[in-house]
């Protein structure tokens, strides 16, 4: 993940940031331009974006923003959403009201957002469900219920159900294990399978990695080839031998050293 620069000081900022720690510039994420930017008040809700791509445009937080404080996207004030476009993926939220949940929730929502940047940065197009009904990207995070009924982490062409205990690393780490699986980690900071939330939101289905690669043809530099022998091993130019490496030599009781070792 890239780093950026608040607009107002110049001090090095993050993409999750939403204040900056020098000037104390409010920060959201512009998903327009690509760009996380410094906002100054613009009054009735509004913010002034900083950034010189924008021309000093207006903008609105995201509902999850401002009410919620687990997103930091900004939206065109003259738009009538109420969420940006990566809260609009999500359909079904956990139950605030238990302990950790918010905290849960928030990570989970910051391992979408990282996901989404980096579709977005190999020109990647999202399709949500509203834009296509049948395959469009969408995320449910469930929790388990008292009666015991198991939410499992998986995919259904294009709909994410996210078991939200992958957001605790312990409980993450315990399923690795179980599973032998070499490594669990969260897209970002933590929360959510990237392997699977890639996979299904790209599957051959969708068309999304065929989409992926077209545009990575048109992107990718021509490599210049290089000469190599058509077999495996070269045969050394005339008057000259094959060298094979030196064979370690061992040693046996030698003197200053005790019986029967061997040093190699």
């Amino acid at each position: 993940m890239r780093t950026f620069n608040c607009n107002r000081c110049e001090q090095l900022v993050f993409y999750e940031n939403v204040r900056c720690e020098r000037c104390d510039a409010l920060l959201g994420y512009v998903p327009e331009l690509g760009e996380l930017s410094a906002f100054e008040d613009a009054g009735d809700g509004r913010w002034r974006s900083l950034h010189p791509q924008t021309g000093g445009a207006l903008y609105r937080q995201c509902h999850n923003y401002a009410v919620e404080n687990v997103c930091n996207w900004m939206i065109p004030a003259d738009q009538p959403d109420t969420l940006c476009r990566s809260c609009q993926l999500t359909r079904t939220i956990p139950n605030l009201a238990a302990p950790d949940n918010r905290l849960y929730w928030y990570r989970l929502e910051v391992a979408k957002r990282r996901l989404l940047y980096t579709l977005t940065a190999l020109g990647i197009k999202v399709a949500s469900r509203h834009d296509d009904p049948q395959t469009g990207l969408e995320f449910e995070f469930l929790e388990e219920n008292e009666d015991g009924e198991k939410v499992l982490t998986g995919h259904d062409n294009g709909l994410i159900t996210l078991n939200i205990a992958e957001a605790d690393d312990a409980y993450r780490e315990r399923t690795r294990t179980a599973m032998h699986e070499p490594y669990r980690h969260c897209s970002g900071t933590s929360g959510t399978r990237p392997d699977i939330i890639i996979s299904t939101a790209w599957s051959p289905a969708h068309n999304g990695w065929s989409r992926f690669a077209r545009c990575s043809a048109t992107r990718a530099p021509t490599m210049p080839r290089r000469s190599t022998p058509t077999t495996a091993t070269a045969r050394p130019p005339t008057g000259q031998s094959r060298m094979s490496a030196p064979t370690p030599r061992c040693t046996r009781g030698k003197t200053g050293r005790k019986p029967g070792r061997i040093t190699c």
